[in-house]
């Protein structure tokens, strides 16, 4: 690790948070994704962009929880932001072993020595930059490596979609995924083959949507979206399966609608709003971007825009 990097005291501004794509989770939502996505002391967690430490911390409390010793616990990162090992040392620093930790770019890393072969968790919420921001460079390294796990990722895919797709090389197989995403993954166009993608990669999948803006602190009001997956498969090509679509209007009722998921139940669950039929992800994203294209045919001025996902209370 970086020795010079934990000496610098200086916080984040929020320009540069906006620079980087860094939007720090809250607390109780990193909590109640790690103690999900974490069932055991031995389990071996990567965190792919851990900037604020919010994830190391709640990983690192659910494994105290569950026994695990609170010397060299099990956790692994890396982080482009020099500041964000300042955080590490300050955080859970005399927890773990920080020559797991890696400062560099995510997209073009090699996988470090001190890593194991592969993790049981991947978990995190990875930056959100848009691919103009994305230097062509970094992209055409991350494309060579995306292409070795069977998948083509849109060139119009933001930075986050990268993350998602490049961690696969880290999981071992039924493993889990627990990410934190913007609206986009449900918005942009170049979800839907990602979307697909995923759905062949692990056994039982599912997106909860809060409809509370949970970021508005960080300086963004983007919608939140939490993307579970466990059972990976592997590289080897699998049927795709439907992704399930859980609706809750705050992050107090995502524990719940977690455990309806997990027990079969989500449909019902995420009936709460009307316009959320009882549709697969890929049904409903359809529908709402042929709905979209509808409505702004009409609401053509320049000076109204409303879009679908808000009239629809989605």
């Amino acid at each position: 690790m970086n020795k010079k990097a934990i000496a610098l005291p200086l916080e984040a501004t929020l320009f540069e948070k906006k620079r980087l794509g860094a939007f720090y989770t809250p607390p109780a939502l990193s909590d109640l994704i790690a103690s999900w996505a974490i069932n055991s002391t031995h389990d071996k967690i990567l965190e792919p962009s851990f900037g604020g430490c919010g994830f190391l911390q709640s990983a690192a409390k659910r494994l105290n929880e569950l026994g695990a010793s609170k010397k060299n616990i099990p956790l692994y990162g890396c982080d482009i932001d020099p500041n964000a090992f300042h955080y590490l040392a300050n955080t859970v620093g005399s927890l773990v072993d920080t020559s797991r930790f890696v400062l560099g770019d995510f997209l073009t890393l090699r996988k470090p020595k001190s890593w194991p072969t592969s993790f049981d968790t991947i978990i995190g919420n990875p930056p959100y930059i848009p691919y103009q921001q994305i230097s062509p460079t970094v992209r055409d390294i991350a494309i060579k490596k995306i292409k070795n796990l069977g998948f083509d990722i849109d060139l119009r895919s933001s930075l986050w979609a990268y993350f998602i797709i490049l961690s696969l090389k880290y999981l071992k197989e039924g493993g889990k995924i627990a990410w934190v995403l913007p609206g986009s993954f449900l918005q942009a166009n170049y979800s839907r083959t990602l979307i697909k993608f995923l759905g062949s990669k692990f056994s039982k999948i599912a997106v909860f949507q809060i409809k509370e803006r949970l970021f508005l602190d960080e300086g963004t009001d983007e919608s939140t979206i939490v993307l579970l997956g466990t059972g990976y498969r592997g590289i080897n090509k699998e049927e795709p399966k439907e992704i399930s679509l859980v609706y809750c209007n705050s992050s107090n009722d995502l524990k719940k609608s977690i455990k309806e998921w997990q027990s079969g139940n989500a449909i019902e669950a995420s009936c709460a709003s009307p316009c959320l039929l009882p549709w697969s992800l890929s049904q409903r994203l359809a529908f709402f971007q042929a709905a979209e294209r509808q409505i702004v045919q009409f609401l053509f001025s320049p000076h109204v825009y409303v879009h679908t996902w808000e009239i629809l209370g989605y």
